[in-house]
């Protein structure tokens, strides 16, 4: 094992952690996870994941977190769900998985891995839409902590991916990582002292 593939290790423990964290606040009520986004990236992530995978010639410890993310993210919408605690997604969350799934039949039809990836990046902007928005009307809402430490495991993750040398495989973390952190800013600036 390498130390990028040791790299990409720690990125899938580190966002294993992300989400254990995360359903503690949720099952304990101290967040209302957003229906949309997580019916969304409950199918989307798994799309993305084997895109991503798809993209890879072979597959090392460099993808756990693409593998780890997409497992993690359909049991916590599923705990989600068995404990009541989403609300009716709305007309744009639905269209948006609607869309998800336009993209899936596409990408299975054409076999064409890049304009997929792409496609499906565009689809993972517009599934942070409804999260950004409620967190921003109410950083209460989120936790930091879960936030901070899924950025840091995508970084991890893109720096896994440089030996590749694929600007393509880089916008998928690059992507992540983004979105997480402005999740973590807009918490961290309402209630900088609440991880």
């Amino acid at each position: 094992m390498n130390i990028f593939e040791i790299i990409g290790l720690c990125a899938g423990i580190l966002q294993i952690i992300g989400y254990v964290w995360y359903d503690y606040y949720v099952i304990t009520g101290q967040i209302k996870p957003n229906t949309g986004s997580w019916v969304i990236w409950s199918y989307g992530n798994a799309i993305v994941c084997l895109n991503y995978l798809s993209l890879h010639k072979t597959i090392s410890f460099i993808e756990s977190l693409p593998i780890v993310c997409a497992i993690c993210c359909v049991m916590s919408a599923i705990i989600f769900l068995v404990l009541g605690k989403f609300e009716r997604p709305k007309w744009y969350e639905i269209v948006i998985l609607i869309a998800d799934i336009g993209i899936t039949i596409y990408w299975q039809l054409s076999g064409e891995n890049i304009t997929t990836a792409i496609v499906l990046q565009i689809s993972v902007l517009i599934s942070f839409i409804p999260i950004v928005l409620e967190t921003k009307g109410d950083p209460a809402s989120e936790k930091a902590g879960p936030w901070m430490i899924w950025t840091v495991a995508y970084t991890l993750l893109l720096i896994a991916e440089i030996p590749q040398q694929s600007q393509l495989k880089m916008i998928y973390p690059i992507h992540y990582a983004f979105w997480h952190l402005v999740i973590f800013i807009i918490v961290i600036r309402a209630k900088p002292l609440l991880v």
